[in-house]
């Protein structure tokens, strides 16, 4: 594995239409993987965030996190905890004893009900992730470390390994965390019979967002937050804390994924970049919200059309792509509102000369094919910390 730079974090997003996986690279060399998704639980070659690691030497991850149980946010994560040590499992702080036992049920049940083998599939993996989490055992005797997430919680503090990098949980606050636990009680009767599934919406609402803080540098990681889970947010936070460079933007580029005033933070100071991972079965992201958001940042996404390997000279670290995103084919968005991107070889981000100040240093394209299909692509950003 390569030596890491202390002058240099690396965030990768990674989503190819369905699911997402962020992975940070701190300049302590240590890593960290937010969310993850594989179409096949038996395959860890569909499993994104398995390959980066596995193509990068890693053998154990700092901090593993679930922002919110969806599938599209979860799915394939037993593989990661099958394959490397995990220091510790973030969670939001709702998903433990009896709630994550109602959790478990809801979904269990919901999925029997509905006989569908992928929801049975999804039910099963879910359940696996959490008995891992508790039962695995890792070098030194011990399972990872949980960390129950919400607003205000430092997660990871600075010299904690990860260099002078800090990451705190923006969300869920308190008052979403009541409506998640409402929701999953209302699943069973005063005897603790099985009434009805949980909505699935509603796991919308205990989603984590987290924010991480290298110098001067803030990157804002949007999970599924909701409007009302935002609204909390710029209740609880200056409107500087939230300035930052990044945003990984919440649910897709739903419309209610943000709440008034939100974007008017993010780019208080400068104009961020804005990376959306799209889901296409739900149609997101939707024009509105990408027309809103692209007024206050450089907008950014994973999904580009296949591209043929043959196409990208192997002796260039970096080549700009003219390529159609299939997001502008579908929303016939003009091409002003995506900034053009470059691809490069293999899973590192090329950097420019550096500067003094905290500036964004990088945006690439990773994408490796196999048998004629993309199988991995991720928008790949570099930091560097300014010199203070």
């Amino acid at each position: 594995m390569a030596t890491p730079d202390t002058q240099r974090l690396e965030v990768h997003v990674f989503g190819a239409g369905e699911g997402e996986s962020i992975i940070v690279q701190t300049p302590g060399g240590e890593w960290g993987v937010v969310d993850c998704f594989a179409s096949s639980l038996t395959d860890p070659t569909t499993n994104a965030a398995y390959q980066f690691l596995e193509r990068q030497g890693v053998e154990e991850i700092q901090f593993l996190c679930m922002t919110h149980p969806h599938r599209d946010h979860f799915r394939g994560m037993s593989q990661l905890l099958d394959r490397f040590k995990i220091r510790s499992f973030w969670r939001p702080a709702v998903l433990s004893g009896k709630r994550l036992e109602w959790l478990l049920e809801s979904v269990r049940r919901d999925a029997t009900k509905s006989g569908a083998d992928k929801f049975l599939k999804d039910s099963e993996e879910l359940f696996r992730i959490f008995s891992l989490v508790k039962e695995k055992k890792q070098t030194t005797g011990k399972p990872a470390i949980p960390r129950h997430a919400a607003t205000g919680m430092q997660l990871l503090p600075s010299g904690s390994g990860a260099g002078n990098v800090e990451i705190w949980a923006l969300a869920p606050s308190g008052r979403q965390i009541e409506r998640y636990e409402d929701e999953l009680s209302a699943c069973f009767d005063a005897d603790n019979r099985f009434v009805r599934a949980a909505a699935n919406s509603s796991h919308n609402i205990a989603s984590m967002a987290l924010l991480i803080v290298f110098g001067e540098t803030r990157i804002v990681l949007g999970g599924d937050v909701e409007r009302s889970g935002w609204q909390d947010v710029l209740s609880e936070f200056d409107a500087n804390q939230l300035s930052c460079h990044l945003v990984k933007v919440s649910h897709h580029g739903s419309t209610n994924g943000y709440s008034e005033g939100l974007w008017d933070c993010f780019s208080r100071e400068r104009t961020p970049i804005a990376v959306i991972t799209p889901y296409h079965r739900h149609r997101l992201p939707r024009k509105d919200a990408l027309e809103h958001i692209s007024q206050f940042s450089r907008v950014f996404t994973p999904c580009v059309d296949a591209l043929r390997a043959s196409e990208i000279p192997h002796e260039v670290s970096d080549v700009s792509l003219k390529s159609w995103l299939a997001l502008r084919h579908r929303l016939k968005i003009r091409s002003h509102y995506i900034v053009p991107t470059f691809a490069t070889i293999g899973f590192r981000s090329h950097l420019a000369p550096r500067t003094p100040r905290s500036t964004l240093k990088a945006v690439s394209m990773a994408i490796q094919r196999d048998r004629k299909r993309v199988i991995r692509r991720s928008a790949a950003i570099a930091f560097g910390q300014r010199d203070v």
